[in-house]
């Protein structure tokens, strides 16, 4: 028994040490998603391009450092209308405010694979604090960072003149995302 044990110790701790630090998004099997009500009814769409530096040690998330930059121009709502108009200066002004851009401040662990992630979100000028939690899913080598982060539109100025009422367009807003990632090359 004791020797199966060894042997499995051996076998097995090489994989374990490898998989714990993720320096690689794979863009590809990630997703950004948002949830708002508009006239009480739930909406969704997509932001379909990101990118930005990942280093996240499952051992030490607190020496971890994440950055995303997610270009605001490729949000997709479903209908190529609204994608336009929420390009527009009223909305998001991707021609003056190209991405909106998360970097983490602190991560700590909440117990196995669970996080408390602080850091700051920038949108249209706009700088908030921002805490969520986050769940890292494991398969093989690949990982998936998987969380909500709620946020209110009116802080970051999203949705002004007409827009800036809330009774049409509510405030709330849920940004679902599923990061993939895996360790460097």
């Amino acid at each position: 028994m004791k020797l199966r044990l060894s042997v499995a110790a051996l076998v097995l701790a090489p994989l374990a040490a490898h998989a714990t630090v993720y320096q690689q998004i794979l863009p590809e099997q990630s997703r950004i998603r948002f949830n708002y009500q508009q006239m009480g009814v739930d909406m969704d769409g997509a932001f379909t391009s990101f990118n930005g530096d990942f280093y996240f040690d499952t051992d030490a998330p607190e020496q971890s450092k994440v950055e995303l930059q997610l270009a605001l121009s490729s949000v997709d709502t479903g209908l190529a209308e609204a994608d336009a108009e929420l390009e527009k200066s009223e909305w998001f002004n991707s021609a003056a405010y190209p991405q909106a851009i998360f970097r983490a401040e602190t991560i700590t662990s909440n117990g196995p694979s669970r996080y408390q992630v602080q850091g700051q979100l920038e949108i249209k000028g706009q700088q908030q604090a921002v805490n969520f939690d986050a769940v890292l899913n494991t398969d093989g080598e690949h990982a998936t960072l998987v969380g909500q982060l709620p946020i209110k539109r009116g802080d970051f100025h999203i949705g002004e003149g007409p827009w800036a009422n809330f009774d049409v367009v509510a405030n709330e807003v849920t940004i679902d995302f599923s990061i993939a990632v895996a360790p460097a090359n």
